[in-house]
């Protein structure tokens, strides 16, 4: 009877090893991401330097700014997480998180190989640049694409240069589906409503666009372009008064 006892108690206090084990085989610790994370952050920084004299609005520098950008929220999300690192809840969020540097590190180094094809490619005709460049561009939109797919919170001025550039490239359908995303998370911001006035205007929806200039002029009277902007939408409706006063 004793030798089964012991038998018994034995065979328990594997069981509740192995299963210990087994928990624990894969989990992360707050250093492991930590550490990830600087350096996926420092060849992102690698990245953003070799692009740091393209236009602003340049699609490389418009996504690796998204991508610094989310890796800081990472950062943040970490720093909070970190007291319940051995949770099951951090743990499926640092899981989730690592796979998501995957993918990122996946988009800096395709970015990376077009970089270095462009600088090592022979000369081509104006035709030939024109057919890379639109591939590009297909490219670089895909990436962004698979990053709004990544459940990250939506950084401010990432989404206010991704609806500026599409203002500048008049594709109005991506500055509707972005001013939606952006308004919701930031109905405060008084230039993604001077965007959505510009929209509106563009649609001719003049009414729309004057209550979208008005909300922008009421978080932020002093802006001379929003004023002017106003102007013009008041002359569209006939409200010259209102136009000129």
């Amino acid at each position: 009877m004793i030798k089964n006892s012991v038998f018994r108690r034995v065979v328990h206090l594997g069981m509740i090893l192995s299963l210990f084990f087994i928990t624990h085989a894969y989990a992360l610790t707050t250093d492991q991401m930590t550490t990830a994370l600087k350096t996926l952050y420092q060849e992102a920084v690698s990245f953003s330097k070799k692009v740091e004299d393209y236009p602003p609005d340049s699609k490389e520098k418009v996504t690796i700014t998204r991508i610094l950008n989310m890796l800081k929220q990472d950062a943040k999300k970490i720093r909070v997480l970190s007291d319940t690192e051995s949770s099951a809840k951090t743990q499926a969020e640092y899981k989730k998180m690592a796979e998501q540097w995957k993918k990122i590190r996946s988009f800096i180094r395709d970015m990376e190989k077009d970089l270095k094809q462009a600088e090592t490619a022979p000369l081509k005709t104006p035709e030939d640049i024109l057919r890379e460049i639109e591939a590009y561009r297909r490219r670089i939109e895909s990436l962004e694409s698979r990053l709004d797919e990544m459940p990250v919170p939506v950084d401010r001025m990432s989404e206010r240069q991704r609806v500026e550039m599409a203002v500048k490239e008049e594709d109005w359908q991506t500055v509707k589906t972005r001013l939606d995303k952006a308004l919701l998370h930031y109905p405060d911001d008084l230039e993604l409503h001077y965007y959505l006035s510009l929209y509106m205007e563009a649609q001719k929806n003049y009414p729309a666009a004057r209550d979208a200039i008005l909300e922008a002029l009421r978080l932020g009277s002093r802006n001379a372009r929003y004023w002017s902007k106003a102007g013009d939408i008041y002359l569209q409706l006939g409200l010259y008064e209102q136009a000129f006063g």
